[in-house]
């Protein structure tokens, strides 16, 4: 009868760890699906996607005069050097273009910058320099795949001119150089995203001289037929943030779920598992001096000593000087380990029984430990 409750109880233990190590997978499964669903959803409201631009800029400028007896029209267009005196006026037209290849919302700021610079030539330092904002125009939204801005200013050469001469003639300055540039700086920014689209601030610059007997205008277009790609991502939502926190702490638990898994299955090894272990380990290291047999001994005929560890069998072969014989029951996975001298039969038993049986009484001890710890 006692024999018919141990195997009860044994099988009661396998399938009680047989539930818990399921439990745990199951667990370890759904927490790290929840963790992987929620965090691809998070990518997925927050992918990013660029978009390709070009940008460009151009300067027209026309030089008109005074009345004279040598030109035969009072207006001169680009890339002529003119006689500083006959000059009444001239006219800049600032043109800058941005063509997106989808729409999206931008802000944009532009100003044009009037900046008169006197020095001493072949020297770096300024010996005086003034600068204003002529146009500002801030803020500006859109919603387009296109940018065109054009502003076009008339500028009086004659007052600029007067200052620096007036300034030169004052405290009797020579050897000097003078110009009046004029330079729009702008900034177009993306909307969702707040990055800025176009690559130079300095978009373009025209640059006249002063105090000379004639004027060359140079004109600098720092963006010419530039391209390239902006980012495009919305801004972090409040329910993207909750798919990103929701992914992180299923994914600890799932962690820690498959963690204390392994660490079940590492402590509640079944008692088939380390009965083969044992066996195994016994023929790894000792297969040469063991010998196997496939009928069984009468044990009736000798007088059976049992023995504790396969450790001392070994050491009594030494002093016996006979082989080890090894002999299965298959259908019990137990494995008996014998010599016989004389009468004698000395035995090394290991069971799959025997190793539940002990398994079931140190949790038993182990329970009441803790019972007796919490008291």
């Amino acid at each position: 009868m006692e024999e018919i409750k141990a195997d009860e109880l044994a099988k009661f233990h396998k399938q009680k760890r047989r539930r818990r190590r399921i439990f745990l997978t199951v667990l370890t499964i759904i927490f790290i699906t929840i963790s992987v669903i929620s965090i691809g959803k998070y990518y997925i409201l927050n992918i990013k996607s660029s978009i390709k631009y070009n940008e460009n800029s151009d300067i027209n400028y026309g030089v008109n005069l005074i009345e004279n007896e040598f030109y035969k029209t009072n207006h001169l267009g680009e890339n002529v050097d003119v006689i500083s005196s006959l000059i009444k006026d001239i006219d800049v037209g600032f043109k800058y273009n941005l063509n997106l290849s989808e729409e999206i919302e931008y802000t944009y700021s532009y100003k044009i910058v009037a900046n008169i610079i006197l020095k001493e030539k072949s020297k770096t330092n300024l010996i005086y320099s003034d600068e204003q904002v002529v146009i500002n125009k801030e803020l500006l939204e859109g919603k387009s795949r296109r940018l065109d801005i054009l502003e076009t200013m008339n500028i009086n050469y004659n007052d600029y001119n007067n200052q620096i001469n007036k300034l030169i003639e004052q405290y009797k300055l020579d050897n000097t150089e003078s110009e009046l540039s004029l330079s729009m700086k702008l900034n177009v920014v993306n909307k969702a995203t707040g990055e800025k689209i176009n690559k130079e601030t300095n978009v373009m610059t025209i640059v006249i001289p002063l105090d000379t007997k004639t004027v060359e205008i140079t004109v600098n277009e720092n963006v010419k037929d530039s391209q390239g790609e902006i980012v495009i991502q919305l801004n972090e939502s409040e329910d993207s943030k909750k798919y990103l926190t929701i992914g992180i702490l299923a994914f600890i638990l799932g962690l820690l779920a498959f963690v204390s898994l392994i660490r079940y299955i590492s402590k509640t090894r079944s008692a088939e598992k380390m009965y083969e272990n044992e066996i195994k380990k016994i023929l790894f290291d000792y297969k040469s001096y063991v010998q196997k047999i496939n009928t069984p001994i009468d044990y009736k005929s000798y007088k059976v000593i049992k023995i504790d560890t396969f450790a001392e069998l070994m050491q009594m072969r030494e002093d016996l000087q006979t082989p080890i014989l090894m002999y299965t029951e298959k259908n019990n996975l137990k494995t008996i380990f014998m010599m016989i001298k004389d009468d004698m039969l000395f035995a090394y038993i290991i069971s799959s029984k025997a190793i539940r049986n002990r398994l079931i009484e140190e949790s038993k001890n182990k329970k009441k430990g803790n019972e007796n710890e919490k008291n």
